[in-house]
């Protein structure tokens, strides 16, 4: 999920800075970026999130 993309939920759900960040993707190969990237982020819950809120950043998972 690109920062342009992040931004608006980000402020809607009044986040502040994440608990946890998780990312993986396949292995390097050396040759282009890597492919199926996954960022999970964990955030503080909110008045407008549960207890803690977990997002992923991709539709599909590796």
């Amino acid at each position: 999920m690109g920062v342009p993309i992040f931004d608006t939920p980000f402020r809607a759900l009044e986040l502040t800075v994440p608990l946890k960040v998780k990312a993986t993707c396949r292995k390097l190969t050396g040759v282009g970026h890597p492919n199926k990237n996954v960022v999970e982020y964990e955030f503080f819950g909110t008045n407008y999130t549960t207890e803690k809120m977990i997002r992923s950043s991709s539709g599909t998972r590796p």
